[in-house]
């Protein structure tokens, strides 16, 4: 089965500082091109389940696989089928030869790029070497094999959704919208196509999440929960769900991105997301859950995802099938980072907040804001009324006065 790596660039401002710069993208496209060129490499993470999914089978039961040293089945093992293979030994020239044999090309570049860096790499640096992009390549194929049989897809009525296993006796984490209300029947369906039925727990509509249970007592196999509250904005992480539904000739779909930003009510990340994620996880490169899959923004490589440690803090609530809040208070207000001058008649900014949406654009203390997003902008309240009219993580054009220059900036609104 078949399962796509995807990583969709964004667009690149001067004021970012959590994605990849543009000189850092002309080293990485010289780094796929020798990446392409080197043997037996695949630029697909390889959904090869370990042979020892015996105990986790496709359909979803057991504990999380193991990763390595599996023996060969003894249809495959020549030495499990010939009758002199307890007495028989190698000889030791031949075991001295197999000894020194050398490691392919690809595994050396892997081998040769530290934990430590790689670990840097992940918590928001760039990669830099061929070696470095080969190191991220084999990481995150081991956390796609390690975790997608816990990746489900969720059917409710017509609807449907993706979802996460993240207990052994069946709880499984959602997105509200997807079960959309609670103790109703739902299907569950693993990636080989088998089914099981599964009932809707709780939901918090105030910040989409959502919670359900398998019907089955099995040991179902799980991802582990992460902290939410650790991720930092430049972070790599990775979602895997079923956009458009499950679809058995395509398998899961991998999304490789970076977290833009991080509060208590979402976690913004460029993995693109489609209809049908909603639901999914949102990995760090530990195979942790760290979110779910809530709403896209205005492009697909800005979307919005549940921390999952508002999971944690309700737990009680939702396995109680409680539901409570509102969709509505999903749209949050938008938020650029500043304060103005109280006594001026025109608007002029007198601090900023750093790290904030005003900071990243290049606002500067002292500018004079005299258009918004088209909007003629006179006054406090005519800024106010513009923000107003704007959602969150939306991307603007201020026009400000700075000295006897006027200049054009792109700000992207945060949320309050």
């Amino acid at each position: 089965m078949a399962m796509t790596i995807r990583r969709f660039g964004t667009r690149q401002r001067s004021h970012e500082t959590a994605g990849v710069q543009p000189a850092a993208w002309t080293i990485l496209g010289a780094c796929l091109i020798a990446l392409l060129l080197l043997p037996g490499l695949s630029l697909q993470a390889q959904d090869q389940p370990p042979t020892t999914e015996a105990t986790a089978s496709d359909d979803g039961a057991g504990t999380p696989p193991a990763d390595d040293d599996t023996p060969l089945p003894a249809e495959q093992d020549p030495a499990a089928n010939s009758d002199e293979s307890s007495t028989n030994e190698t000889p030791a020239d031949e075991s001295a030869s197999a000894a020194e044999s050398p490691a392919s090309p690809l595994q050396s570049l892997i081998d040769s790029v530290s934990p430590d860096r790689l670990r840097e790499i992940f918590s928001g640096d760039d990669p830099q070497t061929v070696a470095e992009l080969a190191a991220m390549q084999a990481h995150i194929q081991k956390i796609v094999r390690q975790v997608s049989p816990s990746v489900v897809n969720i059917e409710v009525g017509p609807s449907q959704g993706s979802g996460v296993m993240v207990t052994s006796d069946g709880f499984i984490l959602t997105a509200g919208h997807v079960i959309m209300r609670p103790e109703i029947d739902a299907k569950i369906r693993f990636r080989d196509g088998a089914s099981h039925p599964a009932r809707t727990l709780g939901i918090n509509r105030d910040i989409d999440s959502g919670l359900m249970r398998m019907s089955q007592e099995e040991n179902w196999s799980y991802a582990e929960m992460g902290d939410s509250a650790t991720l930092k904005p430049g972070q790599w992480v990775l979602t895997i769900a079923h956009p458009g539904g499950f679809q058995p000739d395509r398998g899961l779909v991998v999304r490789l991105g970076r977290v833009q930003s991080v509060a208590s009510t979402g976690i913004r990340t460029d993995c693109a997301l489609v209809g049908g994620d909603s639901g999914g996880p949102l990995f760090d490169m530990d195979g942790r859950v760290v979110g779910i899959n809530s709403r896209i923004g205005d492009q697909i490589v800005k979307n919005i995802h549940v921390p999952v440690n508002t999971f944690a803090e309700t737990w009680d609530r939702l396995e109680k099938a409680e539901a409570w809040g509102n969709m509505r208070n999903l749209a949050r207000s938008s938020w650029l980072g500043l304060t103005l001058e109280a006594e001026s008649d025109v608007v002029i900014i007198a601090a900023i907040v750093p790290g904030g949406p005003a900071d990243l654009a290049g606002l500067e203390v002292g500018d004079h804001i005299i258009e918004f997003n088209g909007a003629k902008i006179t006054n406090r309240g005519s800024l106010g009324s513009a923000i107003s009219r704007v959602p969150a993580y939306e991307l603007v054009t201020l026009v400000i006065r700075r000295g006897d220059r006027q200049i054009a900036l792109e700000l992207e609104t945060g949320e309050r």
